[in-house]
């Protein structure tokens, strides 16, 4: 892990849970209910997307990082979500900061 490498904090009670994001939706870790949400929404109004992760002090356009982690721990094949956590996380290290990564890939299963 690069010490000088992004660090993202979740901030969201409900969808902070490294849930693999759509990129291709409105609100990428908001997904699928958040959604509904935008056809529902007041007309006086302007819909938003929650904050789910906050990027305390760094850049806070480029999220492909986490983007990458969360589809990369979310892969529907075991074999694959194996080998990317072993290729991309120093995993004791994860694993006495956090439970986060243990329960997504549990969840997913």
């Amino acid at each position: 892990m690069d010490p000088d490498g992004p660090l993202y904090k979740a901030v969201h009670w409900k969808y902070s849970n490294l849930r693999a994001a759509d990129p291709g939706a409105t609100c990428p870790w908001a997904v699928p209910d958040w959604e509904y949400a935008w056809e529902n929404f007041p007309a006086d109004q302007t819909p938003y997307c929650p904050e789910v992760y906050r990027k305390p002090g760094q850049d806070n356009e480029d999220w492909s990082d986490l983007m990458g982690l969360t589809m990369g721990i979310n892969q529907p094949d075991l074999q694959g979500r194996e080998l990317y956590l072993l290729r991309n996380l120093n995993l004791p290290q994860v694993r006495t900061t956090s439970h986060s990564v243990d329960e997504a890939v549990v969840m997913s299963s």
